[in-house]
C-alpha cells in the first residue's frame, strides 16, 4: 500500500511500519538522500524504522534539524523526493506516540544539539521556548514546499497545509488548516497532541533545568564572592588608616613637602574620579554589610572616611616622591657636570609635579635604554634624576598603587590642557601638524615612554590622564578635531561594524575553545620541565644553596603549572557561563577603584578588546558598534576572565610559598598581591585573546619595529583599510611562530619570543606538535585527496557510522558537500596549512598507516597517519600557495571578517600587475572603495542568511558585476544585504534575464538592496552559480558549510589547480564580461573536461604529473574558446550596444602597444579625433583588419597569444 500514511492511527506504529515495504523504501531513501546515511548503516529494518523516528523526533526540537528540512524540500530534492518526505512527515504527525529510553533519548540527543538551548540557559528556558515557537513557522516552510511539489508531482493527491504557526500549540492548529485531498493526506482531528507535547516538553524542561541549575550556581557564586570583595574591604580599610597615620605626619609637616602635599589635595578634590565615585561605592558596601552582618568585622565608619583617607595617602605619596626628585637642570659645564637648580628655590618649585615626574621617568628610561645597549654611563647613572626602588617604597609605605599615584598626574594634564585650549604653544610645521594631527599625539607618545620607564613595577600610570586626554579633545586644534571624527567614523566604527554577527562570535568563541587546550598543552610541557629541572637543582651535595632555592621555585612553578593545565582541560570558568568563586571575586576587585587598578580592569575587559585607544565614553559610530558587539564582548571576558585568574593563580603560588589565589582572597588581602604580578597575569590574558599591545615596550625589532608599526599603520584611517586588525594580527602571528616545531625554540635575536625561558619554549613546542599532530589526523580522516588545507568534510559521513554519528546527520545533515574552516580556525590556520602540506608529503603508496623510517637505521615507527593512494604525486601545486598567503596573516582579521582582502589582493597580483593602466587601476580603486563602504553593512548578513534560510531565491549567491563601473561599485558596496539573484541564471551574451518574484514584505516585494542583480555569480565549477549552504548553521556555529564539488571540480583540487588557472585572463572595463567568461567556462567545463577526465584512455593512464599537464593545455583551448564566445559580436544579436560594448572589450584585451598603435592610426585617420573620446572601437578594429599580416603578427605574435580575440571580425574567420 503506497498511501500507508492514510492508515488508522491505531494501526501506525512501529509493528505495521516495520512490515510495511513502501514505508521502508520511503524512509530508507529520505534517510540516505537527507542525511547522508549508507545503505550498509541499515543492518535490519528496525534500523530504518529507528532512524526515521529519530530524525522527526529531533525535528520537533531542533532548530538545526527543521531548518535543514526546509531547505532540503525547498532546492535539494525534486517533487517525487518531496511527496516522499510528505508521507513520512503525515505518518509521524498521526501516529501513536511512543514513550520510552529510546524516545527520550532522541529528543534529548536534539536538545543539546540545538543552539537554543544554550541560549535558554541564560533566560532560564525563555529563549528555547522562542526557538521552538520560531521553528514552528519553519515547519510550516516546510509543509508548504511539500504541499506544492506533491500535487506537482501527483494531481490527485496532497498534504495538509497549514496557515500559520507560532507556538507548539500553533503547529498543530495548522495542521487543521485545510482538509487533504482524498487518497493521500487526512483530516488532522485526530492528530496525537501528547506526542508533540512531549517533544515540546522534554525541550524546554531540558533548557529550563539546565538554565535553573546554571542559575542557582551563578547565584551563589555572586553572593560569596560579594563576601570575599566586604572581607577584602575591610582589611584595605586597616591597611588605608594604618597608611593615613604616616600620611598625617606629612600634612602635619611645616617643611616643603606638607605644603605640596595641601597642594597635591586641593587639586585632587575636584577630581570626579575620586570622591563622589568611591563615596557612592562606601555607602552602597556599608548598606550591605550591615545587612548581612559580617560578625569578624566590626563595620562602624566604613563609608567616606576610607575615600578621603585614601585621598591623604595619595597627596602625602606625591609630595614625598616630588620631594624625592631631583631639580631641573640650570645648565652643563663644559665638563659634562650637571648644574641643578637650588632644591626649595622659586624655580624648582615652579616644577609641577606632572612635569617633574615625566622629567624624572624619562631620564631614568634613558639611562636604562643605555645600560640595555650595553653602554658605560657611569655619570648617568649617578646622576639620575629618581630611583624606582625608592618610588615603590614610598608607594607602599602610603598604601598607594601606581594608577592611584597617575590621578595627580592626570589632573594636572587636564589642567594644562585647559589653559592650552586649541592653541597650540609648541612651534611646528603645518605639515607636521597635519602628519600628527596635533599637540595631543605628542602627549600620548609622551606617555608610552612613561609607561616605558615604570614597566618593572607592573600598574597603569597613565591610564586615566589617557582616557582625559582622549575624553577631553587636550591638544586638538582644529585639524586634529577634523581626524578624529574621521577616526572614529573611518577607522573604529567601521572595523567596530565588522565583527557585529552572529557568526564573528561563534568563531572566536569555537576558536577560544581551542586556544584553551593549546594553553592547557603548553603548562602540562612546561611543568614537566620545571618539575624535572628543579629538581635536579636540589640535589644535596651537587648544587650551591642559591641553586637548590632556583630548583625550588621552579619546582613550585612547575606544579603550579601542572594544576593550571588540569584546570584548563576541565573548562574552569569556561562551562556554560558559570565562574568560580575565586575568579568571580577576583574581577569585582580588580574593577573597584578602592583598589587602584580600576583603570587596568578596565583595559583588561574593554569592548571591542581588538581595537586599541578605545576609552568607552566615544560617541556616535564607535559608540553603535560598541552596543552591537555585546556578544564578542561576552565571549572575549569569559576567556580573559578565566585566563587571568588562572595565571594569576599560578603567580601566586609561586610568589608566596603555601598560598594560592584561593587563600589569599579569602583572607582579604588582594591588595598584598604584587602589581607586577597582577600586570603579567593581564599580559598573558590579553595574548590569549590576541589583544596584546604595547610592543613599544617590549624589546627586539620585531616588538618595537615591526609590531608596533604594524599596529600604528592598523590604527590609522588608511592603515586601517587593508589591515582592520592589527593587534590580531602580530598576536596570531606571534602564536603561531612559538607553536611551530624547532623553529620555535630560536628568538634570533628579534624579541618575538619575548624573553621567554626555556620552559615556555619548550611547553609551547609540546603544544605546537600535539596540534600539528592533531591535524594531521584531521587531514587523514576528514580530508580527501581533492581538499585543501582547510577542507573537512563532516565525521557523519566517513566509515563505521555509529548510532551517535547517523544522529548528527540530522543536525549537519547530507548535501555531499563540505565545510571550509578558514575563517573558524583563524591563528590555528598555519597548523593546518603545515598539517596538510606535509600529509602530502607522505608516500601514500597504499591506504595503510604511515611508517617512518629512521634514517641510517633499521628502526621506525607507526604515525598511525592513514594514507590514501589517490593523492596526487609529483605535481605542481598552486592551491596551497593561497592557502599559504591566508594562513600567514589569518585572514586579516577576527573569525575571518577580513579574508576578502587577501582574495582581492591575489587577483590583483595575477590580474592587474600594470595598474598604471588607468582602465585598469580604476577598476581595482572603484572595488576598494566599495569594500570599504561594504564594511559599515557587514552586520546585515545575519539578514542576509535568515532571508536565505526562509527563500530559496535568496540562496544564490548574485552577480554583483556590472559594465559600467559606477554600477558596480553600487553592486559591491551593498552585496551584505540579501539580495535575489535568478536561479536559473543569466546568459548575457545571448541576451537571457530570467527575473523572480522576491519576497513578500507587509505587502512589498523586496528583491535586493542598489542596482538589480542580473543572474548569479558564476562559477567556473558549475552552470548552477554559487549556492549558499545552510545559512542557519553558520550564523549560529561559525561553520561554512560548501556544495558538493562536481566531478571535474574535484580533480582540478586534487591536482592542485588554484580557481585562478580555471577563468580566462580579466576583460577590461567591463566586470559583467568577466562573469559571463566564468558562466560559459562551467558550461565548457562540464561538456569538455568532464568527460575527458572520466572516460579519455591516454589520461586516464597517465602520470599525476602528466594528468595536470594535460588539464592544463585543455584549460587553455577551453579559456580561449569562453573568451571568444563572450567577445564575439554575432553574439550580441541586433543590439547595437551590445555590439559596441563587445568592440571595446576587444580592443582592451589586445596588447598595449598594439592599442596605442591604432589609436594613433584613428588619430590621423580621422582629422585628430580622439579614440577614447568617442569611443569608436569599431572604426579601430576595422584599421586593425585592413592592417597588413606582416604589421599585425609584429604586434599580436603568436596568433594563439591574442589572435583569437578577433575572431568573428571580418577578415579574421
Amino acid at each position: 500500500m503506497q498511501n500507508y500514511n492514510l492508515q488508522d492511527p491505531k494501526k501506525l506504529n512501529k509493528e505495521f511500519l516495520v512490515g510495511n515495504k513502501n514505508f521502508l523504501n520511503d524512509a530508507r531513501g529520505f534517510l540516505i538522500e537527507r542525511s547522508g546515511y549508507d545503505t550498509t548503516d541499515f543492518k535490519s529494518d528496525e534500523d530504518v524504522y529507528d532512524a526515521y523516528m529519530q530524525h522527526f523526533r529531533r525535528q520537533n526540537v531542533n532548530e538545526f534539524t527543521a531548518t535543514k528540512d526546509l531547505i532540503y524540500a525547498q532546492t535539494l530534492t525534486d517533487d517525487l523526493g518531496r511527496a516522499r518526505m510528505g508521507r513520512l512527515m503525515d505518518t509521524f504527525d498521526h501516529m501513536d506516540g511512543e514513550l520510552g529510553w529510546k524516545a527520550a533519548g532522541d529528543y534529548l540527543g536534539g536538545v543539546f544539539t540545538a543552539p537554543s538551548t544554550y541560549a535558554g540557559i541564560f533566560s532560564f528556558g525563555a529563549a528555547k521556548a522562542g526557538a521552538l515557537a520560531a521553528q514552528q513557522g519553519v515547519k510550516f516552510g516546510i509543509r508548504q514546499a511539500l504541499k506544492g511539489a506533491a500535487r506537482g508531482a501527483i494531481p490527485a493527491l496532497a498534504i495538509d497545509a497549514p496557515a500559520a504557526a507560532g507556538t507548539v500549540l500553533a503547529q498543530e492548529s495548522t495542521r487543521q488548516a485545510t482538509k487533504g485531498d482524498e487518497g493521500y493526506s487526512r483530516a488532522t482531528e485526530d492528530i496525537d497532541y501528547g506526542k508533540v507535547g512531549v517533544g515540546a516538553g522534554i525541550s524546554l524542561a531540558t533548557s529550563g533545568l539546565i538554565g535553573g541549575g546554571i542559575g542557582a550556581r551563578q547565584a551563589y557564586t555572586g553572593y560569596a564572592s560579594e563576601q570575599i570583595v566586604m572581607n577584602t574591604l575591610l582589611k584595605q580599610k586597616v591597611a588605608t588608616e594604618t597608611a593615613h597615620a604616616e600620611s598625617l605626619k606629612v600634612f602635619n609637616s611645616k617643611s616643603l613637602v606638607g605644603k605640596k602635599a595641601k597642594e597635591i589635595k586641593n587639586n585632587l578634590l575636584p577630581l570626579k574620579e575620586t570622591i563622589p565615585e568611591a563615596l557612592e561605592e562606601g555607602k552602597k558596601l556599608k548598606a550591605k554589610i550591615t545587612k548581612q552582618q559580617i560578625k569578624q568585622t566590626p563595620v562602624e565608619n566604613i563609608s567616606a572616611t576610607i575615600d578621603s583617607q585614601t585621598l591623604d595617602n595619595i597627596a602625602a605619596a606625591g609630595a614625598k616622591i616630588y620631594d624625592s626628585i631631583k631639580p631641573r637642570v640650570k645648565e652643563v659645564l663644559p665638563d659634562g657636570t650637571l648644574v641643578r637648580y637650588k632644591k626649595g628655590s622659586k624655580e624648582d618649585l615652579q616644577e609641577r609635579f606632572s612635569s617633574r615626574i615625566t622629567r624624572a621617568l624619562l631620564d631614568h628610561k634613558s639611562v636604562i635604554d643605555k645600560i640595555d645597549q650595553g653602554l658605560d654611563d657611569t655619570l648617568a647613572k649617578s646622576d639620575a634624576s629618581i630611583d624606582i626602588m625608592s618610588l615603590e617604597s614610598i608607594l607602599k609605605k602610603h598604601n598607594v598603587s601606581l594608577e592611584q599615584l597617575g590621578l595627580i598626574y592626570a589632573e594636572e594634564v587636564s589642567e594644562a590642557g585647559r589653559k592650552l585650549g586649541t592653541q597650540s604653544k609648541l612651534k611646528r610645521s603645518v605639515l607636521q601638524k597635519i602628519k600628527q594631527g596635533s599637540v595631543q599625539y605628542e602627549l600620548l607618545k609622551e606617555m608610552n615612554d612613561i609607561d616605558g620607564a615604570l614597566q618593572s613595577l607592573g600598574g597603569d600610570f597613565t591610564a586615566k590622564a589617557r582616557t582625559k586626554v582622549q575624553d577631553e579633545k587636550i591638544g586638538l586644534d582644529v585639524m586634529g578635531m577634523a581626524g578624529r571624527v574621521l577616526d572614529q567614523v573611518a577607522v573604529k566604527g567601521r572595523v567596530g561594524l565588522m565583527t557585529i554577527q552572529a557568526v564573528t562570535t561563534a568563531r572566536n568563541t569555537t576558536n577560544g575553545y581551542m586556544r584553551n587546550y593549546s594553553y592547557a598543552l603548553d603548562n602540562l610541557g612546561s611543568g614537566l620541565y620545571n618539575v624535572v629541572g628543579g629538581n635536579l637543582k636540589r640535589i644535596p651535595f651537587l648544587t650551591s644553596e642559591q641553586l637548590k632555592e632556583e630548583g625550588r621555585r621552579s619546582v613550585r612553578l612547575g606544579v603550579a603549572q601542572l594544576k593550571t593545565s588540569a584546570q584548563s582541560a576541565l573548562l574552569r570558568d569556561l562551562v556554560l557561563g558559570t565562574t568560580s568563586v575565586e575568579t568571580a571575586a577576583l574581577e569585582k576587585l580588580f574593577k573597584n577603584p578602592a583598589f587602584g587598578k580600576s583603570e587596568q580592569a578596565k583595559e583588561l575587559f574593554k569592548e571591542m578588546g581588538d581595537i586599541g585607544n578605545l576609552t568607552g565614553t566615544e560617541g556616535g559610530l564607535t559608540a553603535i558598534a560598541r552596543k552591537l558587539n555585546i556578544l564578542n564582548t561576552y565571549s572575549d571576558n569569559m576567556f580573559k576572565r578565566a585566563i587571568f585568574s588562572r595565571e594569576l593563580n599560578k603567580l601566586v603560588q609561586v610568589a608566596y610559598p603555601g598560598k594560592n589565589l584561593k587563600t589569599i582572597l579569602k583572607e582579604g588581602n588582594f591588595q598584598a598581591i604584587d602589581d607586577k604580578l597582577t600586570a603579567k597575569a593581564m599580559e598573558q590574558a590579553l595574548e590569549f585573546t590576541y589583544q596584546a599591545g604595547k610592543f613599544h615596550k617590549k624589546e627586539g625589532w620585531f616588538n618595537k619595529i615591526f609590531a608596533n608599526g604594524v599596529i600604528n599603520f592598523g590604527q590609522s584611517k588608511l592603515g586601517s583599510i587593508a589591515i582592520p586588525f592589527p593587534r590580531y594580527l602580530i598576536n596570531q602571528f606571534r602564536f603561531a611562530y612559538e607553536h611551530a616545531p624547532l623553529i620555535g625554540m630560536f628568538d634570533f635575536s628579534s624579541g618575538i619570543l619575548n624573553k621567554s625561558t626555556a620552559a615556555d619554549r619548550v611547553g609551547k613546542q609540546l603544544g605546537g606538535i600535539t596540534t600539528l599532530y592533531a591535524f594531521m589526523q584531521m587531514r587523514a580522516n576528514l580530508g580527501t585527496e581533492d581538499t585543501g588545507a582547510f577542507e573537512y568534510y563532516s565525521p557523519t559521513g566517513q566509515e563505521g557510522d555509529s548510532r551517535f554519528k547517523g544522529a548528527m546527520r540530522n543536525v549537519i545533515g547530507s548535501t555531499g558537500g563540505y565545510f571550509d574552516l578558514k575563517a573558524t580556525l583563524g591563528p590555528y590556520a598555519m597548523t593546518a596549512w603545515m598539517a596538510d602540506f606535509m600529509y602530502r608529503m607522505m608516500p601514500h603508496q597504499d591506504a595503510t598507516t604511515y611508517k617512518f623510517k629512521i634514517p641510517e637505521t633499521e628502526m621506525e615507527f607507526d604515525t598511525f597517519i592513514k594514507q590514501n593512494p589517490r593523492m596526487a604525486k609529483g605535481i605542481k601545486n598552486n592551491r596551497i600557495k593561497r592557502d599559504l598567503a591566508y594562513a600567514l596573516t589569518g585572514g586579516l582579521g577576527r573569525a575571518g571578517t577580513a579574508s576578502d582582502i587577501i582574495d582581492i589582493g591575489i587577483d590583483t597580483l595575477v590580474n592587474a600587475a600594470n595598474l598604471a593602466d588607468s582602465r585598469k587601476a580604476s577598476e581595482y580603486t572603484y572595488k576598494a572603495l566599495a569594500n570599504i563602504l561594504n564594511t559599515y553593512t557587514v552586520g546585515a548578513g545575519v539578514i542576509k542568511d535568515t532571508a536565505a534560510i526562509i527563500d530559496p531565491d535568496f540562496r544564490k549567491v548574485p552577480n554583483n558585476t556590472d559594465v559600467s563601473l559606477l554600477g558596480y561599485f553600487a553592486k559591491q558596496a551593498t552585496r551584505a544585504f540579501p539580495q535575489i539573484a535568478d536561479a536559473t541564471g543569466v546568459d548575457s551574451f545571448k541576451g537571457i534575464d530570467n527575473d523572480v518574484d522576491g519576497m513578500d514584505i507587509l505587502g512589498y516585494k523586496y528583491t535586493g538592496v542598489g542596482p538589480r542583480r542580473k543572474g548569479f555569480s558564476a562559477s567556473p565549477y558549475k552552470s548552477t552559480g554559487i549556492t549558499y549552504v545552510n545559512p542557519l548553521l553558520k550564523q549560529l556555529t561559525g561553520l561554512y558549510e560548501q556544495e558538493e564539488k562536481s566531478f571535474a571540480q574535484k580533480e582540478f583540487d586534487r591536482l592542485g589547480f588554484d580557481y585562478l588557472e580555471l577563468i580566462p585572463r580579466r576583460i577590461q572595463d567591463d566586470t559583467a564580461l568577466n562573469n559571463d567568461q566564468k558562466q560559459v567556462m562551467s558550461k565548457l567545463i562540464e561538456e569538455t573536461a568532464t568527460n575527458y577526465i572520466a572516460y579519455d584512455t591516454v589520461y586516464k593512464k597517465s602520470s599525476d604529473r602528466t594528468k595536470r599537464r594535460l588539464l592544463k593545455s585543455l584549460l587553455a583551448d577551453l579559456k580561449t574558446s569562453a573568451k571568444q564566445i563572450v567577445l564575439d559580436p554575432r553574439g550580441a544579436g541586433n543590439s547595437l550596444s551590445q555590439i559596441r560594448r563587445k568592440q571595446k572589450a576587444t580592443f582592451y584585451s589586445l596588447p598595449q602597444d598594439l592599442q596605442g598603435e591604432l589609436a594613433y592610426q584613428y588619430k590621423i585617420q580621422n582629422d585628430g579625433e580622439s579614440l577614447e573620446d568617442i569611443e569608436d572601437f569599431g572604426g579601430a578594429l576595422a584599421i586593425l583588419e585592413q592592417m597588413s599580416s606582416k604589421r599585425r603578427k609584429a604586434f599580436l605574435g603568436d596568433p594563439t597569444d591574442s589572435g583569437y580575440l578577433l575572431k568573428g571580425f571580418k577578415g579574421f574567420n
